[in-house]
């Protein structure tokens, strides 16, 4: 089985991937006498690697038991489902407790700092309360500094 937790989508992140990508002589597209002339120096051949930066979206979740917040976890957005990549989005997440149990078959799992995320699952109506009890909240706290 797993751990399950309420997570909350508390904000989406840019960041950087990708390592060196070979020039196109390097990599067999260009002409093969110039790529292996004895001309070329080090400085050369690292002049025709050029790095390849991919920007890749990634949420940060954080991860609740028992209303308190245990874990921050970061995930691709494009794991998400759909309806639940934005922030303040309530998330149902399965983590696995051991390697053993973990399904490469099915695609839904995503490597995540420690265990894997076995499933991600969007809960609207969680959602909904929450921002329904934050705006009470809201409404109280405004309410009482008016009296003052």
């Amino acid at each position: 089985m797993g751990t399950s937790y309420t997570a909350v989508l508390d904000r989406i992140v840019e960041a950087e991937s990708g390592g060196e990508r070979a020039s196109e002589s390097e990599a067999g597209g260009g002409d093969e006498t110039e790529s292996s002339s004895e001309d070329q120096t080090d400085h050369e051949a690292d002049a025709d690697r050029e790095p390849q930066r991919d920007r890749v979206e990634l949420a940060v979740l954080l991860l609740e038991a028992d209303g308190e917040v245990v874990d921050e976890r970061t995930v691709p957005v494009d794991r998400l489902p759909e309806d639940g990549a934005h922030e303040g989005a309530v998330l149902e997440v399965v983590i696995a407790d051991d390697e053993d149990e973990t399904d490469s078959g099915t695609g839904t799992e995503t490597e995540v700092e420690t265990g894997t995320l076995l499933e991600i699952t969007y809960e609207p109506e969680q959602e909904r309360d929450r921002r329904d009890r934050a705006q009470d909240r809201f409404d109280r706290l405004s309410e009482r500094l008016s009296d003052e």
